[in-house]
């Protein structure tokens, strides 16, 4: 009768260290911290126009719109943090403006507004800004790194077309591990 009443007692311990180790609804954990990693890595490979970098110590904005979680973890990642001689800022893009835009180098769009890319993309034109996103099809319909969860890891699309008319410059060594598309969006 010992060995039942052990066996219970490890199962309810057993269950409720995993259940604190692995919370319900996490099970897309892994795949967001690497979309987070992401998200930073590929800047690393983008060249930016003079103008859009501002003064020698301005800050290098990665804005995020439309996700509060990430832009929480991304504030938390990036604290304190130096990106090419300019220091690391992240901002909630909460209004299509030109100061809640015209600030970000990297612009992260979160799936809850792919309803409102056209409006997105259009208050963007003026701007040097590399999108980024998770969003089904984002590169196709305009976007320009399109962030794609295949077999346990993240792959991407790039918009070449997108990113020329930005004057931007991506890395040949990105290009070469991306899936291209040259599409206006429109």
């Amino acid at each position: 009768m010992k060995v039942p009443w052990r066996h219970f007692v490890f199962s309810v311990f057993f269950v409720m260290t995993i259940s604190i180790l692995f919370p319900r609804g996490q099970a897309w954990a892994g795949e967001e911290d690497v979309k987070l990693q992401d998200f930073i890595k590929v800047s690393q490979y983008v060249d930016w126009p003079e103008q859009a970098m501002g003064s020698a110590f301005s800050d290098f904005v990665f804005g995020v719109i439309g996700d509060n979680d990430f832009y929480n973890r991304l504030l938390d990642m990036e604290k304190g943090k130096w990106f090419n001689g300019h220091p690391v800022a992240v901002r909630e893009v909460v209004r299509l403006t030109a100061k809640d835009l015209g600030q970000c180098q990297v612009l992260f769009i979160a799936d809850s507004q792919k309803g409102r890319l056209k409006e997105i993309f259009s208050a963007l034109k003026p701007y040097f800004i590399l999108t980024v996103s998770d969003i089904r099809h984002f590169a196709q319909k305009g976007g320009m790194v399109e962030f794609i969860p295949k077999e346990n890891q993240i792959t991407f699309a790039i918009n070449t077309g997108q990113v020329e008319k930005t004057k931007l410059k991506i890395s040949s060594r990105l290009l070469q591990l991306a899936t291209i598309v040259n599409s206006s969006g429109e």
